[in-house]
């Protein structure tokens, strides 16, 4: 196992989601993508016939993600950092990780791609004192400030890092964010999409976190209430759209991309990473 890999494995990790090995091609440069189940993959045997095994769908989920059709763009060697479920702030400790061992890796350039997944996942980890906030917004905006810090005091001079968002609106108040989310490239690519609601949310486990943290927030029940109920339209607009999507797996309520979804969202990293070299 490479230094990589051990670093990136988790040691109560679920077999079905061991996808954390180097791809290599002997190459100098290095691609990291690091983010939760959409990164990972996720409902990818929904697109496999049902005589499929565990071996067959690893080989399938690791030619058919972003991460590998942007290796092949890079010609880079290749890990993928992702494991499902996972929150925000877990996604920037594996770019914490990755940072300190730098100066162990011989590759000349490495490419880090980080997908963000929704603000609310950490709410359970208990780190912040919610008692501060006022309202939902300033509350999203606090985490989501906590992961950009981390990020960006860990950040490495010969580590270029692209930093993007898989369903959510941009609540990152930084350059290094892509201007847009990966919802905002399908959409550019399906004519019948239409424009969403600003949303920070998509999938009710966030939303769930929120509704059972309330106690914990100085704020009226009324007032989260309407916040909550306009993070449920925005939501359900958006899952409602991606059940029309052709960039989508419909068979599983989380909406992960297919192949073709992934493909778009590597196009795009890679347009994003020539047009800042020239």
């Amino acid at each position: 196992m490479s230094l990589l890999e051990k670093i990136f494995t988790k040691p109560d990790m679920h077999p079905q989601h061991q996808n954390q090995s180097l791809v290599s091609v002997g190459s100098d440069i290095l691609l990291v993508t690091i983010g939760d189940s959409w990164t990972f993959g996720g409902s990818m045997k929904f697109l496999l016939p049902d005589s499929a095994t565990s071996q067959d769908l690893s080989e399938f989920r690791k030619n058919n993600i972003f991460g590998a059709f942007l290796a092949k763009k890079l010609n880079a060697d290749w890990i993928n950092a992702a494991y499902p479920s996972m929150s925000n702030q877990w996604i920037a400790d594996q770019f914490v990780k990755l940072c300190s061992i730098r100066h162990q890796l011989e590759y000349k350039k490495i490419y880090v791609v980080i997908t963000l997944t929704e603000v609310g996942r950490e709410l359970e980890d208990g780190f912040l004192d919610l008692k501060q906030f006022t309202s939902i917004n300033a509350l999203i905006q606090s985490l989501s400030q906590l992961v950009l810090n981390k990020i960006i005091s860990s950040m490495h001079t010969d580590i270029t890092v692209i930093l993007g968002r898989n369903y959510a609106d941009n609540s990152y108040q930084s350059p290094l964010m892509l201007p847009k989310s990966w919802l905002d490239v399908i959409r550019e690519a399906d004519n019948d999409l239409q424009p969403f609601v600003r949303s920070s949310f998509m999938l009710i486990d966030p939303i769930a976190k929120l509704h059972q943290n309330f106690n914990k927030l100085s704020m009226p029940r009324e007032t989260f209430l309407m916040e909550m109920d306009e993070i449920f339209k925005g939501s359900q607009e958006r899952i409602d759209a991606l059940s029309r999507s052709n960039f989508n797996i419909h068979k599983q309520g989380y909406q992960h991309p297919n192949v073709e979804g992934h493909k778009v969202w590597a196009d795009y990293i890679y347009k994003e990473i020539v047009c800042s070299q020239d």
